[in-house]
């Protein structure tokens, strides 16, 4: 079972198998249904690889937007239990931030990496052309800090 598989089934509980999920999308086209994808990236176990899975499975839906946030592992929720008890999270809840789309509080290798790729995601899905570069070049650039100019003094 590939990882994004183990992500999606066993972790989130979804039961549902990518090819299920390309025919729904196809099936909202041929019935013109506008299809707006909502994902999470930082998922405990997740991988910069796996979210680039995820991108290219939205770009295989093709939908009208691809939503992205950063998963938060919210209190007495089943995904929170979980990132405690596999090392993902220490449980310190005053951690987790107002929003779920600026960073995430998740111990994972790739962390930073994907909070920079989400603010992309839906640039990454309804512009593929664009993924090279993405890949190439935006890791690479230091990103500014602007939250420190807006911080409640």
């Amino acid at each position: 079972m590939k990882t994004y598989d183990f992500i999606r089934n066993t972790i989130l509980k979804r039961n549902i198998s990518e090819a299920q999920t390309l025919n729904a999308a196809k099936l909202c086209h041929k019935y013109k249904i506008n299809l707006f994808t909502q994902n999470m990236v930082g998922l405990p176990g997740e991988t910069l690889e796996n979210v680039w899975e995820t991108i290219r499975l939205n770009i295989q839906c093709r939908p009208s937007y691809a939503w992205a946030s950063i998963f938060q592992p919210y209190p007495r929720t089943e995904l929170c239990k979980y990132s405690i008890e596999n090392g993902y999270y220490q449980g310190n809840f005053r951690l987790i931030g107002e929003d779920y789309f600026t960073k995430s509080i998740m111990k994972l290798k790739d962390i930073k990496e994907i909070e920079r790729l989400h603010h992309l995601f839906p640039i990454a899905v309804n512009y593929p052309l664009l993924i090279p570069g993405i890949k190439s070049y935006f890791f690479k650039v230091k990103l500014i800090d602007f939250s420190e100019l807006f911080a409640k003094k």
